[in-house]
C-alpha cells in the first residue's frame, strides 16, 4: 500500500431562514477531494467535488460525508470522470454517506466511474433521507477506456447501495462486476460494450412520478436505450438504463431529468450541467 492515500471529507449544509438561502456551514476536505466554491443560484446551492489527482490508485481509501440540514437545497456535481487505475492487487475503497434532513433536497450528479485495466474497486453508498425530504442520486458506469480500445480489462467493480427513509432501511443492493465476465448481463446481442446508469429517487410519495413513466420509457426507445423502472418502497423508485452508446445515454439522462422536473422542480436549476 506504499504511496496510497487515505482521505476523509466532511461537508455540512444549512438553511438560513433570515436570508432564505442555503449555505455551506462546515467543510473539511483534503487529500483525494477538493470542493469548489459553492454557487447559490437563488433556489439551490451548487457545489463541485473534484479529485485533484489523476484518479484513484492502489490502496487509496476515500470517505466523504455530506449532511444537508433541514430545509436546505443542495446539488453536488463532479465535472469529470472518476478513474480507477491498476490497483496491483490492493483494491481502492470509496465510501459515500449522504444525510438529508426533513424537508431538505439533495441531488448528486457524478460523471462516469471508469475502472481501468487491472483495477479493483469497492464503492459503498449510504443515503439517509428524512421525512418530507427528497433526493435524486445518479450512478454512471463505463467499463473501461472505450476510446482507447480498453474494455472489460478491470478486475472487479463492486458497488453497494443502502437507502434509508425516516430512519428505516428501505433498499440494500450490491452490484458485483468482473471484467473477465465481459459485457453486462442485460446487454443486447451484438453490443460490444454496455454503459449503465441509474437514478435513485426518494420522495415522500413516489406515486407522483408514475404519470411520467410512460414518457420516460418512450424517450428511451427513441434513443435505443433499455430502461427499467422499479418502485422499491412507498418512497423510493429506481430508473435503470443500459446502452451501447455513451452519447445516447447522456442525452437520455438529460431528457429524463427534464421529464421529472415537474415532480422535482430543483432539477430545472441544474439543467445546464448536462
Amino acid at each position: 500500500m506504499n504511496g496510497s492515500l487515505q482521505s476523509k471529507a466532511y461537508l455540512s449544509f444549512r438553511y438560513d431562514a433570515e436570508r432564505s438561502q442555503t449555505w455551506l456551514s462546515e467543510r473539511k476536505t483534503g487529500g483525494l477531494c477538493h470542493l469548489s466554491k459553492p454557487y447559490w443560484d437563488g433556489t439551490i446551492l451548487i457545489a463541485q467535488l473534484i479529485n485533484p489527482t489523476a484518479g484513484f490508485f492502489s490502496g487509496d481509501d476515500f470517505v466523504i460525508q455530506a449532511d444537508v440540514g433541514k430545509g436546505a437545497k443542495v446539488a453536488l456535481t463532479s465535472p469529470s470522470a472518476t478513474r480507477f487505475y491498476n490497483t496491483e492487487g490492493v483494491p481502492v475503497h470509496v465510501t459515500q454517506k449522504f444525510n438529508v434532513s426533513e424537508n431538505a433536497y439533495l441531488e448528486v450528479l457524478p460523471d462516469w466511474s471508469i475502472p481501468q485495466a487491472g483495477s479493483e474497486v469497492s464503492q459503498k453508498t449510504e443515503l439517509s433521507v428524512g421525512r418530507g425530504a427528497s433526493c435524486l442520486l445518479l450512478e454512471r458506469f463505463m467499463p473501461g477506456r472505450i476510446a482507447h480500445g480498453e474494455t472489460y480489462t478491470y478486475k472487479s467493480f463492486t458497488a453497494t447501495t443502502s437507502l434509508h427513509y425516516d430512519g428505516e432501511l428501505q433498499v440494500h443492493e450490491r452490484m458485483h462486476l468482473k471484467g473477465e465476465d465481459g459485457a453486462w448481463p442485460l446487454a443486447k446481442d451484438g453490443w460490444e460494450v454496455c454503459y449503465y446508469s441509474a437514478f435513485w429517487i426518494v420522495l415522500d410519495d413516489v406515486g407522483a412520478i408514475f404519470p411520467h413513466v410512460a414518457e420516460v420509457e418512450d424517450l428511451c426507445v427513441k434513443e435505443d436505450i433499455h430502461c427499467g423502472v422499479s418502485q422499491l418502497s412507498k418512497q423510493i423508485i429506481a430508473i435503470r438504463l443500459v446502452s451501447d452508446k455513451s452519447v445516447s445515454m447522456k442525452k437520455s439522462i438529460s431528457k429524463i431529468r427534464t421529464h421529472l422536473s415537474d415532480v422535482l422542480p430543483y432539477l430545472k436549476s441544474t439543467d445546464r450541467l448536462f
